[in-house]
């Protein structure tokens, strides 16, 4: 992973040169930006960004908070300089520096990633699948208990266990899907994004039809660079999404917009919109579920595959009212 963005933080004049230089060697795509100083960095850079930062001054207790991900670990890689380092440096030497201090911060948020992951997928496993196996059991003991006869409540019985059993289908799907997605990454190719959304829509006519909604598609795509499957799975998120909260016979529209070096796709409906209590925790990181409070996997899963392609994704509340959704995606070159 590479850094797109490389900011020069209160770098001595002394340094300067050498700095910059250094930096245009090791990562010579990425933009260089002075600031004055770090606060101004951190407050600059977007948070979603892989930024590194190279500092002429010590971090403080603040800057060290504040350059701090939600997981614990530097949301970027900082590289520090001071009068007894950087006087003994040179471009070779600090270009061996930087690009070391972006392949450790990369290893480093791998493996919370993983680590993150397994206990997500082991407390979706311990809490998520507790309810419907305990189900099929009681289901399986009164099954035992009735008599032969007893049609009733056999088909009632066969129902639950029916029920019980697609939602445990459905956990492990949803879990393993995104986990070889992260672990066996398909590599990105062009995008028919109309064909895509033909498959959701098809994949969930039955809903579309029992809520009487209406979705309205643009007449033309774009060239996106991404994963059709998992391109997929966010659209079909979003539509059930709003199948389900935006009220009685929905009116849902599918759009995209040019975004800064890529594609902005969005879903919008006219419901009530999302809750200003709940915006906080609406993507949270599938690999930081373990410790959040119980939710559904659907939007952490989409936050993973949108990140996982290159792109970012969020919500929106619309003016005249109801909910937006929108995920990025690269041109296609």
């Amino acid at each position: 992973m590479k850094p797109s963005k490389i900011f020069l933080a209160a770098v001595p004049p002394a340094f300067r040169e050498t700095a910059t230089t250094s930096a245009r060697t090791a990562f010579p795509e990425a933009e260089i930006v002075e600031t004055p100083a770090l606060a101004d960095a951190y407050n600059r850079g977007r948070p979603d960004d892989f930024t590194l930062v190279i500092s002429g001054l010590v971090p403080t207790a603040a800057d060290a908070s504040a350059l701090q991900g939600p997981d614990g670990l530097p949301r970027w890689p900082l590289v520090t300089l001071n009068d007894a380092s950087a006087s003994a440096l040179n471009v070779v030497l600090l270009t061996r520096v930087l690009l070391d201090a972006v392949a450790l911060h990369t290893l480093r948020q791998e493996n919370a990633r993983l680590s993150g992951d397994l206990k997500t997928i082991a407390r979706r496993i311990s809490h998520d699948l507790r309810s419907p196996v305990g189900s099929i059991h009681t289901s399986a003991d009164v099954l035992r208990e009735i008599g032969p006869d007893d049609a009733t409540t056999v088909a009632t019985m066969a129902d639950i266990i029916k029920q019980s059993s697609g939602e445990i289908s459905e956990i492990v799907n949803r879990v393993s899907f995104v986990a070889w997605a992260s672990v066996q990454p398909t590599p990105p190719g062009k995008i028919d994004m109309g064909d895509v959304l033909s498959h959701v829509m098809q994949q969930l006519e039955h809903d579309i039809e029992s809520t009487k909604a209406t979705v309205a598609l643009p007449s033309a795509w774009p060239d996106a660079k991404g994963v059709a499957t998992w391109a997929q799975a966010i659209w079909t998120n979003f539509l059930s999404n709003s199948l389900k909260h935006a009220g009685p016979a929905p009116k849902v529209s599918v759009t995209w917009t040019p975004d800064a070096g890529g594609i902005r796709f969005a879903l919008s409906d006219r419901g009530p919109g999302v809750a200003p209590s709940k915006l906080a925790g609406l993507f949270t990181p599938f690999d930081r579920l373990h410790s959040n409070r119980v939710q559904g996997l659907g939007l952490p899963i989409v936050e993973r595959l949108t990140k996982l392609q290159g792109g970012r994704c969020g919500y929106e509340p619309v003016a005249e009212g109801g909910a937006c959704f929108y995920f990025t995606l690269p041109a296609f070159a």
